[in-house]
């Protein structure tokens, strides 16, 4: 059974933390809101600025559909603030319970990065 942080009593959380070469680190978090339907933020920790939470799109019925949104909100930011920084490293610290570690290194190879994900 994977392991689930909860937020509150409704909201089970997946937690994702991608590092890039330049040692910026943004915290994906895809919630579980009903039956069937996530939500999900990407805090952007980045010494070189404030940190900042940003929703990504509309509720998905798809948590994969979230991972995606969000590791894309990433490199748009990145290539915003620094074209030449780029995604190393995305872990899983507290298992995959919403984005399976297959369906995650899927998403990433269609997006274009050259790693694995991690879990645990």
């Amino acid at each position: 059974m994977p392991t689930v942080f909860s937020m509150a009593p409704l909201h089970n959380v997946h937690d994702i933390h991608v590092q890039t070469a330049k040692g910026r680190l943004f915290v994906i978090d895809i919630y579980e809101s009903g039956a069937g339907n996530y939500d999900s933020t990407v805090t952007v920790l980045d010494k070189a600025s404030v940190s900042r939470s940003y929703h990504t799109e509309a509720k998905s019925t798809s948590a994969n559909d979230n991972f995606k949104m969000a590791v894309e909100f990433i490199q748009s930011y990145l290539a915003s603030i620094d074209s030449s920084d780029s995604i190393v490293k995305i872990h899983n610290p507290c298992n995959c319970p919403f984005v399976y570690e297959t369906e995650q290194n899927i998403i990433v190879s269609d997006l274009g990065i050259n790693i694995k994900v991690l879990v645990n």
